[in-house]
């Protein structure tokens, strides 16, 4: 579902537009779960099986917001102008539908260049993370005893991690994304990440304490949130539709999985070893250190890649360049426009809104 917000989210907005908008939408997400982080440190007086069905019966507080979206912002079918040729319409559709295959996103990643770094950039991190928030969680529980008590005060303890999570995510999320990316573009700011998540191993790796690990823990994957993602659904925007939806899906599906994964190898082969187990913090940080520099080299080149295709107006996956879609007035504001008088009139003649959605097209094929 985040996936598919996210996509869609891309292919509906401009350059301009996501570098203040996307910092909000990112701040607006945290609010959820500083909530339910709180809720984790009353493990204790609330238990531990209460949270988990309360954490389940949210879900049906996100189908009822979706379905009041579809109530209050959907545009009615029946204002819509009728197409000339229903038939061939839907002989379109159907032709597009028996067209989609279930490896049509992996295809499209290995085929473009600039889709394959998106895949490393939006994945390496995960393996870092994934490293060092199990050598923070297994510190933390031999902290506590294996009983009832023991797993309540563990408890407590990530509810307090992700209170500091995501409150530094939503304040840095609101005060702060836009303004880092404009100060510094788009290219430099995928630079702070991954020069972080390399101070972060290597400071871990040398004071391998709870609170070390739980601080700088907190502190990336706060930015992970706050500026990271951010930033990564903006290099969606000069590519085609196909990419936005079926190559970014598989990314962020498949792919994310996929680095967790190997950052769960990392951590199995370290704790199979009692060796290595003794000092999972040192030889875990090992690869982690070396996938940081990794990421940071195909973060430059992607930054690179991403300013050239906007300065050309290129968009991967299509021939024809479109740059309308960096710039935030023109074409989409004029469509914009239409459309607000369209949402705004409720006009019960069909015709005047037959008139608005032509216009629309127009501006749209300028």
């Amino acid at each position: 579902a985040v996936a598919l917000f996210w996509a869609f989210t891309n292919a509906s907005i401009d350059l301009e537009s996501a570098k203040s908008s996307y910092g909000l939408i990112v701040a607006f997400a945290q609010l959820g779960a500083i909530f339910g982080s709180t809720l984790a440190t009353k493990a204790s007086a609330f238990h531990i099986s209460f949270l988990f069905v309360l954490g389940g019966s949210s879900c049906l507080l996100v189908c009822a917001m979706v379905r009041g979206y579809e109530i209050f912002f959907m545009i009615p079918a029946q204002i819509l102008p009728a197409h000339p040729s229903e038939n061939t319409t839907q002989q379109s559709a159907n032709k597009i539908r028996s067209n989609v295959h279930l490896f049509d996103g992996i295809s499209l990643v290995l085929r473009h260049g600039y889709v394959t770094s998106l895949l490393a950039i939006s994945t390496l991190y995960e393996v870092i993370l994934t490293v060092l928030d199990f050598e923070m969680k297994i510190i933390g529980r031999a902290r506590y005893s294996t009983d009832e008590r023991g797993a309540e005060q563990f408890a407590e303890l990530m509810g307090h991690f992700g209170q500091t999570v995501n409150t530094i995510s939503f304040i840095f999320s609101l005060a702060g994304f836009s303004y880092v990316v404009r100060r510094l573009g788009l290219s430099i700011t995928l630079l702070v990440f991954p020069f972080l998540l390399i101070v972060g191993t290597l400071v871990t790796y040398a004071s391998p304490g709870l609170w070390t690990l739980f601080i700088t823990t907190a502190l990336l994957k706060a930015l992970t949130y706050s500026l990271n993602e951010p930033a990564l659904e903006m290099l969606y925007v000069p590519t085609s539709e196909p990419i936005k939806f079926k190559a970014k899906a598989w990314i962020d599906v498949v792919g994310a999985r996929s680095a967790k994964a190997a950052g769960s190898a990392i951590n199995d082969f370290v704790q199979r070893s009692p060796y290595l187990r003794t000092n999972l913090p040192q030889y875990g940080n090992v690869p982690a250190l070396l996938v940081s520099i990794i990421l940071l080299a195909v973060s430059a080149h992607v930054g690179s890649r991403f300013e050239s295709l906007v300065e050309d107006g290129h968009i991967v996956g299509e021939q024809k360049p479109n740059s309308h879609l960096y710039r935030s007035g023109g074409d989409h504001r004029g469509s914009y426009e239409l459309i607000t008088r369209l949402a705004s009139s409720r006009s019960e003649d069909d015709d005047d809104a037959k008139s608005i959605f032509g216009a629309i097209a127009r501006e749209n094929n300028r």
